[in-house]
């Protein structure tokens, strides 16, 4: 027994290293956050130039595809949105984080339906195999949700016919 404990420990590896990819250091998000206040003026696209110039690092910018980014994020108090680099994204894109209510699910009635929405008629039927590859078809499910699926709020109508000011976007 102590031989098999002798061989696990010289042959195992010393870290135990969790698999999928790994995010940007957080010296490189010091580095970030630091440029921005810095040069309040420069947005993303500048900003993953100048460290890709520095550091010899790219910035995937295909997170942010929108030219205007929304001014209020919401979110619950998942343990997910306390660490650093959840934060050190909310300040660089200057994007005010509002929190739920704890423990009220229903505090957020519209997120929470479009969620179960996306969930129950799409998400649970299709399978994916990255990030990107759920993108494009959660981009595809939106077109077919805001073109094509008929909703009881507009008494049976597209979001897109007629010209609505109030249709419904994903």
């Amino acid at each position: 027994m102590l031989v098999k404990q002798k061989y696990r420990l010289l042959f195992s590896p010393k870290q135990i290293c969790r698999p999928g990819p790994k995010g940007p250091t957080k010296a490189l998000i010091e580095a970030v956050v630091e440029m921005k206040r810095r040069n309040r003026t420069w947005g993303y696209k500048r900003i993953a130039q100048q460290i890709a110039l520095a550091f010899g690092v790219d910035i995937d910018n295909s997170a942010i595809h929108t030219p205007a980014l929304p001014k209020y994020l919401s979110s619950d108090h998942d343990p997910l949105y306390l660490f650093y680099q959840w934060q050190a994204n909310l300040r660089v894109l200057e994007i005010q984080e509002v929190k739920t209510v704890p423990y009220v699910p229903l505090s957020h009635p519209f997120v929470e339906r479009l969620i179960g929405t996306i969930r129950r008629e799409y998400v649970d039927h299709t399978l994916f195999w990255t990030a990107i590859d759920l993108e494009n078809k959660l981009r595809l499910f939106q077109g077919y949700f805001n073109r094509q699926r008929v909703h009881s709020r507009l008494r049976g109508r597209l979001p897109d016919s007629g010209g609505r000011d109030d249709a419904i976007k994903l």
